[in-house]
């Protein structure tokens, strides 16, 4: 039997994409998950499974009972709100019910079970406030590079990183740098309580963060790997490696 994954998805309070495309009416609410993560999951040799933000919370913790993983995808902006920070003008579409779930999620994850997890992007984000942290709300805002690189295909490298030895990144990869993409305007701050970073962009930007002291495997990135999946066997790897340890 292939391993479990679920994903967290994107949410929609008015649903106004859908209206212009005549597939809703104004008004609705949508969940939704780029197919780069599924087809990510399939390549990798996992079966997805996509995970809405339910209405009741003790839903989604019966949910994962039957999962041998998890995956928390990108998406909106998280709130200020959950790391005590007054909202930047930079912060936008915000999505609270969502952010409430995966926060309270991806702490119950990592302290309370043995669940492989992958955090990618706003995931990143997400473990990083879930235990504590802080972001910067807009990089720009504090001096650093742009790192919303939309002139570069997403299912292109556009930077390199630097990755630190001992490092469970270090240790799948066998190198000390590697190249990604760049699709965020947030970042992560303070770091929080047992993360330690492991990559970081040339402008000193948080690129990863890992739990050193979980067993099970724990890797949250800031870029998007699985749209590198096809062409970059690096960012391949770090698929394969968290479908391998659900599977066990």
């Amino acid at each position: 039997m292939k391993p479990l994954i679920g994903i967290t998805c994107k949410y929609s309070y008015d649903g106004s994409f859908a209206v212009q495309q005549g597939m809703g009416v104004q008004g609705q609410q949508w969940h939704l998950l780029p197919h780069d993560y599924i087809h990510a999951v399939e390549l990798a040799g996992g079966i997805p499974v996509i995970l809405p933000v339910y209405d009741e919370y003790e839903h989604i913790v019966e949910t994962i009972e039957h999962l041998d993983g998890i995956l928390f995808a990108g998406g909106n902006d998280v709130g200020p709100l959950f790391y005590g920070a007054y909202p930047s003008s930079q912060t936008v579409n915000v999505t609270p019910n969502r952010d409430v779930q995966e926060i309270q999620l991806a702490r119950y994850i990592v302290k309370e079970t043995k669940l492989p997890a992958f955090f990618i992007c706003r995931g990143n984000q997400i473990l990083n406030v879930a235990l504590g942290g802080t972001l910067y709300q807009d990089v720009a805002e504090y001096k650093f590079c742009n790192h919303s690189i939309l002139s570069v295909p997403a299912t292109e490298v556009c930077h390199k990183i630097k990755i630190s030895t001992g490092s469970l990144l270090n240790k799948l990869l066998a190198k000390d740098t590697m190249e990604v993409n760049s699709l965020h305007h947030q970042a992560v701050d303070k770091v929080g309580n047992g993360l330690v970073a492991s990559a970081w962009a040339d402008d000193g930007v948080i690129e990863a963060l890992e739990l050193a002291h979980r067993d099970a495997f724990t890797l949250s990135v800031q870029w998007h790997p699985e749209m590198l999946v096809d062409s970059y066997s690096d960012h391949r790897k770090l698929v394969e490696a968290f479908i391998a340890s659900a599977g066990r």
